[in-house]
């Protein structure tokens, strides 16, 4: 069956469908577990839990913040906060009188099953082609990637190299704009026509968090439309003809190859990148620590204060 919609709305669905941050389910509850009967080391820190934390206290969000947790992420509901965090960032809620529930014991596990499990990758991993689902126009050469349907780091690297070949006047070679701790290039292009002429800018980057493919999803299939729009549709070839446009979509490729490597099938829920921080184990929060702006080391106002 076909499916219609605007397509801004497509762009929103269709990734939601393969990424693993938005599955909440909400009629499955593990055992209640309680902070004031746990020892502090009882959860296990190599994995991730989907708690829920009830909020009619006023006080637990900020005591959240304050012991740096990731509570930026989840939804709340009627019954207070539902989110993943790590065996370690448990035990420091239960060492902190904070109660919880835990829904599920490896969230990386389930959230693996649910991308496997999802209809259209199926489909088309089996042969069908993503324009059987829906009746809006996907960008040809627009593809699933091999990781729950994700493109992995490597994948990501050939829809560049591919782009530019078939479209080198509108796009300009991979570039590097630094390396990672791990020594892995950053790749970014230029989108737009006569690049040597000034015209207005604007970058675009994403997975700054390792577990949001999501973002670079959108990235590629947008470089793919406008692309293949160009001179057809107006605001694709104003866009090319008006604007100069730069994209880093893996801007965190150390921790995303963590995760392919962990979790080749998706669902990896390493969140930074792989710069040891000397306090919270292995990786630094990219999107906590931008400097040397004005939130630099701002507690609770923007950046990490460590």
């Amino acid at each position: 069956m076909k499916h219609s919609y605007p397509i801004l709305t497509c762009f929103f669905v269709f990734t939601t469908l393969l990424s693993p941050l938005f599955f909440s389910p909400v009629n499955v509850m593990a055992q209640a577990q309680e902070s004031d009967s746990q020892e502090p080391s009882l959860y296990d820190t190599s994995i991730y839990y989907q708690v829920q934390i009830p909020l009619n206290n006023p006080e637990v969000l900020p005591k959240l913040v304050d012991l740096g947790l990731p509570v930026d992420h989840g939804h709340r509901d009627e019954h207070g906060l539902i989110t993943d965090l790590s065996g370690r960032d448990l035990n420091l809620m239960a060492a902190s009188g904070i109660t919880f529930e835990v829904r599920y014991t490896d969230s990386e596990a389930w959230y693996e099953e649910q991308l496997l499990s999802d209809p259209v990758y199926q489909s088309v991993k089996n042969g069908a082609s993503l324009q059987e689902f829906y009746e809006y126009e996907i960008p040809q050469n627009f593809s699933l990637g091999s990781m729950g349907g994700h493109l992995t780091f490597d994948e990501v690297v050939e829809n560049l190299d591919m782009m530019h070949e078939l479209y080198p006047n509108l796009v300009t070679e991979k570039f590097s704009i630094g390396q990672s701790y791990q020594g892995r290039e950053i790749w970014t292009v230029w989108f737009g026509t006569d690049l040597d002429e000034e015209k207005p800018q604007a970058y675009y980057n994403s997975l700054i968090h390792a577990r949001e493919p999501m973002s670079m999803m959108n990235l590629i299939y947008y470089f793919w439309w406008i692309l293949e729009n160009y001179g057809e549709d107006e605001m694709a070839t104003f866009l090319l003809n008006e604007r100069h446009l730069a994209f880093t979509p893996v801007i965190n490729p150390d921790g995303y190859e963590y995760n392919r490597q962990n979790s080749p099938n998706g669902g990896g829920m390493h969140r930074k990148n792989m710069r040891p921080n000397g306090s919270s184990g292995i990786g630094t929060d990219l999107n906590r620590n931008f400097g040397p702006y004005d939130f630099w080391d701002h507690p609770n106002g923007g950046s990490s204060t460590s």
